[in-house]
């Protein structure tokens, strides 16, 4: 739980993703714990799995687990690459304590295109509010943001049954371009140790 760990002594994220993107090179920094994943379409899927057995384990007793954590994986880079994303990383831990003993968050940052004159505000106008939803202006570094934070019912991946993923998304406006950074994780029960980490990831953001 290294990740979620260092939100609570102020440690700040390090290593750092930098991408080409429509706008130019933008980076965000992740802890150092968390993992690039792989983008493109040939081989993420099996960057996936090499990549759970080794943070998880292949026994059969975390075998529900891994299956849960390669689905969630891999339906994020699918809407990664529907998205536009320039840069992914997870946190992937075993976590007994938790109620979902394995530790998983996914980042991934986008640039979407956006009409001529758009800024913030039609973010906050567009957007459809649903109960349970949060959405805060928020200043990082960068610039303006608004900050977007939900709970959602998905399929859980190999199994009849669904859960819970706690969303975050922080959108940055530029000329014609909307930035995009977003996290996810079903791991509720640490939500709040979750938002300052996130918060402290999304204060990283470079953007020209």
């Amino acid at each position: 739980m290294s990740g979620a760990a260092s939100t609570s002594n102020g440690a700040m994220p390090t290593g750092c993703a930098t991408s080409d993107s429509p706008i130019g090179p933008i980076g965000v920094s992740f802890p150092d714990d968390w993992v690039a994943l792989e983008l493109h379409p040939a081989e993420r899927d099996r960057f996936v799995n090499r990549l759970v057995r080794r943070q998880v384990g292949a026994g059969h007793a975390v075998a529900p687990f891994r299956r849960a954590v390669e689905g969630e994986l891999r339906n994020a880079l699918r809407e990664a690459a529907d998205r536009g994303a320039v840069a992914a990383a997870a946190l992937i831990d075993v976590a007994p304590e938790l109620e979902f003993p394995v530790l998983i968050v996914n980042a991934i940052l986008s640039v979407h295109a956006a009409p001529s004159g758009f800024d913030l505000a039609d973010v906050v106008a567009d957007w459809p509010q649903r109960p349970g939803e949060s959405l805060t202006p928020v200043d990082l570094p960068c610039g303006p943001a608004v900050r977007i934070a939900r709970c959602n019912e998905q399929p859980l991946a190999g199994s009849p049954h669904s859960w819970l993923l706690l969303t975050s998304q922080y959108f940055v406006a530029r000329p014609a371009r909307v930035v995009v950074l977003q996290f996810q994780t079903p791991n509720l029960d640490l939500a709040t140790p979750l938002a300052a980490l996130f918060d402290a990831v999304a204060a990283t953001l470079v953007i020209p």
